[in-house]
């Protein structure tokens, strides 16, 4: 019985299996292993653990709608709730794709893990990020606000794309993170700017002045407001240039699939050998 194989150049190595079905299967295993193995890492001592993520987003809206409430701004909640869960899910993406934190053992160390399973663990994290952090704003939208199942499918679908493009996004540049530690804290303010940069306190018709113009230009704002339309029934996303959209489309879609076209050779640099 052959043995798989495992090819190492002075940039790479790969791993050439005898019996690809089979090597898939152990690679999904892992995988769900690394991602648990994450998870209890993040939790350490709370006992919340990923709760956190699922109350995250509604502590931080309630906050907001709370100060609206004692001004005596009167928000749309549906649109707060959807607008400050989507720029948490953006901060969330973009930290841990440019902060890198991948463990490139997986955590198995008596052998050296697939790229590839690693990969898959961090696709696994990242719909799981998600699901968390629109969980909770999911069941306010179908007991609360009165929403159907086909919204909470739209909120979800858009809210992985969004992950997706900032982690990508952030994974591109990740390498810079590496060699540069400082920068790192420089993306923690980039997120932090974003929040009040982007439409999501308030929907894009409400925004003025400097606020709307950044807002017409912000990618975020082609997400946020593509579901504000499709759930909330809202016409601001047509104030959007859609050539401009689409640009940013194939600019985040290509950031994505470099990440991963290069993400063995980074391996391959960034792996400590004692």
């Amino acid at each position: 019985m052959g043995k798989d194989l495992r090819v190492i150049t002075p940039s790479s190595c790969t791993e050439v299996p005898i019996n690809a079905r089979e090597a898939l299967i152990i690679d999904l295993k892992r995988a769900r292993f690394i991602v648990r193995k994450k998870f209890r890492v993040i939790a350490g001592s709370k006992r919340l653990g990923q709760l956190w993520l699922v109350i995250d987003p509604l502590i931080i809206s309630l906050m907001y709608f709370l100060v609206f409430t004692v001004i005596r701004y009167n928000p749309d909640p549906r649109s707060l709730f959807l607008g400050i869960t989507y720029i948490r899910i953006l901060q969330l993406a973009l930290k841990n794709g440019f902060n890198n934190s991948i463990d490139y053992t997986g955590g198995i160390k008596i052998e050296r893990v697939s790229s590839r399973c690693l990969l898959l663990s961090e696709w696994y994290l990242i719909f799981l990020n998600t699901f968390f952090m629109c969980f909770g704003v999911s069941l306010l939208f179908l007991f609360i606000f009165d929403s159907n199942f086909l919204d909470i499918i739209v909120f979800f679908a858009l809210a992985i794309i969004l992950y997706v493009m900032w982690y990508g996004l952030g994974s591109f540049f990740s390498p810079i993170g590496r060699h540069i530690p400082d920068t790192k804290s420089l993306v923690n303010y980039f997120g932090m700017l974003m929040f009040f940069a982007s439409p999501a306190l308030y929907s894009l018709g409400e925004t003025q002045g400097h606020h709307r113009s950044i807002s017409l230009i912000n990618p975020f704002s082609y997400i946020v407001e593509a579901c504000r339309l499709l759930v909330l029934n809202s016409e601001d996303f047509y104030l959007l240039d859609t050539s401009l959209g689409l640009v940013y489309g194939g600019l985040f879609l290509s950031f994505f699939i470099f990440s991963i076209l290069r993400f063995d050779r980074n391996r391959w640099r960034f792996s400590t050998w004692s």
